[in-house]
């Protein structure tokens, strides 16, 4: 994760045991969740025969119960109106893998991976607080398809993503640790990007999005057309809410061509970073140097307006 200060994670991945706990069926009668204890967070963990495990707290895993017989409704309702293949798509495999990563302040976080039909992934993200029993009021939700794709299938596709997928680390310097979580973005050949979502923690333990960063994306023509290279984005800290992008186009064997600069401000410890300034090294670079995002986006917006979309909320369409 480029431009962050890392910090060492404990991670405990966590799976479905069938027939204990809580139900995988409508008809089951629960199913126990259970953790896997691991050094680092990776996509598609599968836990080793007789590796040790630890129980979960009861209310995460309600939570996330809910969380799974929601998304099995919304699918169920689909394959009523549109496909009824999809029924064949069980309960018992909407449960994924669910990570446990020492969080600051003596917290848990706690990442699971939703599946559902037709390749869906989502990760649900959740903070605990053991000392209060307190968890995040809301489920945090991110896309996660194409990562877990990626990850079996190119390990590192054109090098963009880059370890640690997820981890903590103060990137505003404002003295706390925000959450940060690298995934991949993609859209058949006109778009491929590892993304950075940055989240700070909240005092009733909410993840506020703070920073969409898109640090490395494949340039499909926008900077040139006769050399393949990469767009990148660094973020630098200017402390007291400010920050800036440092944006340029790398290529091999070929020299580093540098695009500009975005200054960022945030109005406030619970809202996100904002377009303060632009400062293109030619006109033509101006409308990339914060993110690309080709889903047809309101063109009654301005592109400030567009620019402050994409910080907050990333790339708005992936097939």
């Amino acid at each position: 994760m480029s431009g962050l200060t890392r910090v060492g994670v404990a991670i405990v991945l966590m799976v479905c045991a069938p027939g204990r706990g809580w139900a995988a069926t409508p008809k089951a009668k629960s199913h126990h969740w259970v953790a896997y204890p691991v050094d680092a967070y990776q996509p598609n963990f599968e836990p080793r025969v007789g590796q040790p495990t630890v129980d979960v707290p009861e209310v995460i895993g309600e939570r996330l119960e809910q969380e799974v017989r929601e998304s099995h409704k919304y699918w169920r309702h689909e394959a009523a109106m549109h496909d009824a293949d999809l029924l064949e798509f069980p309960l018992s495999d909407y449960y994924g893998p669910l990570v446990r990563l020492n969080a600051p302040h003596d917290r848990w976080l706690f990442v699971f991976e939703l599946r559902g039909p037709v390749g869906t992934s989502e990760l649900l993200l959740l903070l605990d607080e053991p000392a209060t029993g307190r968890i995040s009021p809301t489920t945090l939700r991110l896309p996660n398809k194409w990562t877990s794709d990626f990850a079996v299938k190119h390990p590192k596709p054109d090098d963009l993503l880059q370890e640690p997928y997820l981890g903590f680390g103060d990137l505003d310097d404002d003295g706390e640790a925000e959450l940060v979580v690298e995934r991949y973005g993609h859209n058949g050949t006109m778009y491929n990007a590892a993304l950075e979502y940055v989240f700070s923690i909240q005092s009733d333990l909410s993840l506020a999005p703070l920073l969409v960063l898109e640090a490395r994306v494949n340039d499909i023509g926008y900077v040139s057309d006769a050399v393949s290279g990469d767009i990148e984005r660094e973020f630098v800290s200017l402390g007291a809410g400010r920050g800036r992008l440092l944006v340029t186009w790398v290529a091999p064997r070929h020299r580093t061509v540098e695009l500009g600069e975005v200054d960022l401000i945030r109005d406030g410890p619970e809202l996100p970073f904002r377009v303060a300034d632009v400062a293109a090294r030619r006109p033509v670079y101006e409308r990339i140097l914060v993110g690309f995002d080709v889903d047809g986006l309101d063109l009654a917006q301005t592109p400030r307006a567009r620019d402050d979309l994409f910080l907050e909320e990333g790339y708005g369409f992936e097939y």
